[in-house]
C-alpha cells in the first residue's frame, strides 16, 4: 500500500516521515509533496492508496486537492491534518467524503492509529470489491452454462431431453417439490424502424429484464437464450402450487404489451405449459405454434387456446379456380383465397397445414392452365421470383398472396404478350439502342422467363434477339454515316459500342466494307 503526505511546511513533512513508526503499518512507499500541484503530479505517476494532507495551504488548499482526487481516483482514501482554529474545515472535509481528520499538533501514536484504521478500511474495501467481482464473474459463468443447456435442450432428441433438463436443474439455487415448466418463444416479427435495429444481446437483455420484473413475486426462476434467426427461448421453472396458469398467461401478455408499446420491434409470444415428462412434446408444440402463425400476428399465443370451433371450413376446390384463370378472371381466385384465409384465421383454423393445402390447390389450377397453353414451368419463373420461392410460399399469408399475384400477373401478361409483347420489346430496343441491352433485361420487362422470351421473339421476328439488336444498330449506323459528319468513333458509341475496333469489325461483316468506305460511297451518291 502506498501513501502520499501533502503539507506546505517541509518541517512537518520531515517530522512525519521520520517520527511515525512505519514498520508497524502496511505501507510500502511514502511520497512527499509540499503543494497541491506537486501532489497531483505524484498521483498521476504513481499508484497511491492513501493521502494524508494539510487543509490550510497557500494557493490550492487541501479541500480543493481532495475534490480533484475524488474525480481522479475515487478509491483513494484521504485523512486531513487541521489546527484547532480550523476545526470547521475538518467537518467540511468529512462531509465531502474524507475518511478522518487529525488535529494538529498530534502525537505520532495518534497519526499511527488513524493510518492503521484507514489501511484496514482499504483492505476491507478491496476484499469486498474482489468478492463482488468474483460474484459477478460466477454469475456470468452460470448464465453461460444455463444458455448452453437451454441450447442443447432445443436440439436434443426425445431420449436426451430428460438428461439435459436434469443437468440444468442441478445448477439452480432452489428446487421445487411440485415442479412446473412454462416454455415460451419470443419471435421478432419485424422492426418498426430499421435504423434502430439492436444486437441480439441487447434484445435478450431488455426482454429478460422486463420478464424478471414482471414475474417478480411469483415462486419461479427464469432462463433465456437466443435462437438463431428466431428470437428468444425462455424457460420458466416454478412451484406448481403458486404458478397459476391464468397468472402466467396474464404476465406474458403484460410483457408483450410493454414490448409492443415501447420497443422498436414487434414480437409474437408463444406459450406452452409442460411437466418434466412432456418437455420434448412442449418444445415441438412451440415450434408448431410459431410455424402456424402464418398471418404474422404480433400477439400472445397460448397452446390451450388453439382450439377449433364448430365445423371446419371446407377448402375451395381447384376445378373452379382453373376455369376462372382460364377465362382471365384470376381476380376472383385471389379474392376467394384471401377471404378464405381471413375467415379461417378468425375461427382459429388457419395453420401451416391448411395454408399448404390452399397453395397446393392453387398450384394445380395454375399449372393446369399453363399446360393447356403449352407453357413450360421454366418459362414461368425468373431469377427475380424463382420456382423454389414459389413452392415454399405457403409458410406465410403474405408469401402465399405474393405467389398468387405473381402467377395471375404472369397469365395476364402472357395474354398481353400475344398481342403487343413483341411490340413492347421492339420499342424498348429502339429506345435504348445506344445502351448495353440484354435479353434478360427485356424478358424481365415483360415478366417472362428468359428462354421462353427468346423462343417467342425468334418465332415472331424471325431473328434471334442478339441478331436483331445487331441489325438495328447497323441500320442506325448506316443512316448516321450517310447523313452526318460525326466521326466513326462517335457513331460507334451512339449505336451502343464502346469499342471502336469491334464496331468496325461487326460493320464489315454485315456490309462487306468498312464504315469509312460506306460513308464515301453513300456521301458521293447522295
Amino acid at each position: 500500500m502506498n501513501l502520499i503526505i501533502v503539507d506546505d511546511q517541509k518541517t512537518v513533512l520531515s517530522s512525519l516521515r521520520n517520527g511515525v513508526a512505519w514498520e508497524k503499518l502496511p505501507i510500502e512507499e511514502i511520497y512527499l509533496a509540499s503543494s497541491a500541484g506537486e501532489a497531483k503530479e505524484l498521483l498521476r505517476n504513481h499508484r497511491i492508496d492513501l493521502m494524508l494532507t494539510d487543509i490550510e495551504m497557500p494557493g490550492e488548499d487541501g479541500l480543493s486537492l481532495f475534490a480533484w482526487v475524488k474525480e481522479y481516483d475515487p478509491k483513494i482514501e484521504c485523512i486531513f491534518l487541521t489546527a484547532h482554529a480550523d476545526f470547521q474545515y475538518a467537518h467540511k472535509a468529512i462531509q465531502l467524503g474524507g475518511y478522518d481528520y487529525i488535529l494538529q499538533p498530534a502525537r505520532f501514536e495518534e497519526v499511527e492509529r488513524v493510518l492503521q484504521k484507514a489501511c484496514a478500511k482499504i483492505f476491507q474495501d478491496r476484499k469486498r470489491m474482489e468478492l463482488e467481482e468474483n460474484r459477478d464473474f460466477l454469475k456470468d459463468q452460470q448464465e453461460i452454462l444455463h444458455n448452453s443447456f437451454l441450447e442443447r435442450l432445443l436440439v436434443s432428441e426425445e431420449s436426451e431431453v430428460r438428461s439435459v433438463l436434469e443437468k440444468l436443474l442441478k445448477l439452480l439455487d432452489k428446487r421445487y417439490p411440485k415442479e412446473v415448466f412454462y416454455l415460451v418463444q419470443a419471435e421478432i416479427l419485424h422492426w418498426k424502424s430499421h435504423e434502430g435495429e439492436w444486437s441480439t444481446r441487447l434484445v435478450r437483455m431488455v426482454v429478460k429484464n422486463i420478464m424478471e420484473e414482471t414475474f417478480e413475486g411469483l415462486e419461479c426462476q427464469l432462463f433465456l437464450c437466443p435462437i438463431k434467426n428466431s428470437g428468444l427461448f425462455l424457460l420458466l421453472y416454478g412451484n406448481q402450487a403458486s404458478m397459476n396458469d391464468s397468472k402466467v398467461v396474464e404476465k406474458i401478455r403484460t410483457v408483450h404489451e410493454f414490448v409492443q408499446k415501447n420497443m422498436d420491434f414487434a414480437m409474437a409470444f408463444y406459450l406452452v405449459k409442460a411437466e418434466k415428462e412432456t418437455i420434448y412434446k412442449g418444445l415441438k408444440r412451440l415450434e408448431e405454434m410459431k410455424t402456424d402463425n402464418v398471418m404474422g400476428k404480433a400477439d400472445t399465443f397460448v397452446s390451450e387456446e388453439q382450439k377449433k370451433s364448430g365445423d371446419s371450413l371446407k377448402l375451395p376446390g381447384m376445378e373452379q379456380w382453373f376455369h376462372y384463370i382460364e377465362r382471365g378472371e384470376g381476380e376472383l381466385v385471389r379474392g376467394e383465397i384471401e377471404e378464405y384465409c381471413r375467415r379461417a384465421d378468425r375461427r382459429g383454423e388457419l395453420d401451416l397445414k391448411r395454408m399448404k393445402a390452399i397453395h397446393f390447390n392453387f398450384s394445380k389450377a395454375f399449372f393446369a392452365v399453363a399446360e393447356s397453353r403449352k407453357i413450360e414451368t421454366h418459362g414461368i419463373f425468373t431469377e427475380a421470383y424463382p420456382y423454389e420461392v414459389f413452392m415454399e410460399a405457403y409458410h406465410t399469408f403474405d408469401g402465399l398472396m405474393k405467389a398468387v399475384d405473381y402467377c395471375l400477373e404472369f397469365i395476364r401478361r402472357q395474354e398481353n404478350t400475344k398481342e403487343d409483347g413483341i411490340q413492347i420489346a421492339l420499342q424498348y430496343i429502339h429506345d435504348n439502342i445506344n445502351q448495353n441491352i440484354s435479353r434478360k433485361e427485356v424478358a424481365n420487362l415483360l415478366y417472362l422467363n428468359e428462354e421462353y422470351f427468346s423462343r417467342m421473339f425468334k418465332a415472331k421476328v424471325g431473328l434471334t434477339f442478339k441478331d436483331y439488336v445487331i441489325q438495328e444498330r447497323m441500320e442506325l449506323a448506316k443512316k448516321l454515316l450517310s447523313s452526318t459528319n460525326f466521326s466513326v468513333g462517335i457513331i460507334a458509341s451512339k449505336v451502343g459500342y464502346d469499342n471502336f475496333s469491334y464496331f468496325s469489325k461487326i460493320f464489315k461483316e454485315m456490309e462487306h466494307m468498312t464504315p469509312l468506305d460506306y460513308r464515301q460511297i453513300h456521301k458521293r451518291n447522295s
